[in-house]
């Protein structure tokens, strides 16, 4: 079962996750306070990512579906590094820069939500950037997909 809790405004997330009974797909390490197998995750510096370039400024209004949903849908992405392809270093730095030339071609997503006077919110496209941290567990990636 996994839990996952997240903060937008204090950049902060947190996983409390308790191993099945008879999971065999992953060697376990430690035992944590709920007789489960414990967890560690270490996080890296929040990075500010950028587009490329200098992209276009100005604001695009908010579709009807976007005004009426107003949760947030948050996802955790894994990837694997592959044997002898460099290392996770390597990995993370090909998503950054890849990151950085995405947001040239969808350079709202580097903008900011603004409320306007109206009390609507609209896209700022300001070039801001989008914020990326890196995480590393003491798992394998099977862990997290059973």
């Amino acid at each position: 079962m996994i839990h996952y809790f997240s903060s937008l405004q204090l950049f902060m997330v947190k996983f409390h996750i308790k191993c099945p009974a008879g999971c065999a797909c992953v060697s376990m390490e430690g035992t944590g306070k709920h007789g489960g197998d414990q967890l560690s995750i270490r996080k890296s510096e929040l990075v500010l990512i950028e587009p490329e370039t200098r992209t276009h400024s100005g604001f695009f209004f908010l579709s009807n579906l976007d005004k009426v949903i107003t949760n947030f849908v948050h996802i955790v992405y894994l990837y694997k590094a592959k044997k002898g392809g460099g290392g996770l270093n390597t990995l993370s730095d090909i998503f950054k820069q890849s990151m950085a030339k995405i947001l040239v071609h969808y350079y709202p997503l580097a903008g900011r939500l603004r409320l306007g006077s109206d009390g609507k919110y609209n896209v700022e496209c300001t070039n801001e950037g989008v914020l990326f941290v890196e995480a590393r567990a003491n798992y394998t990636g099977a862990f997290f997909c059973h």
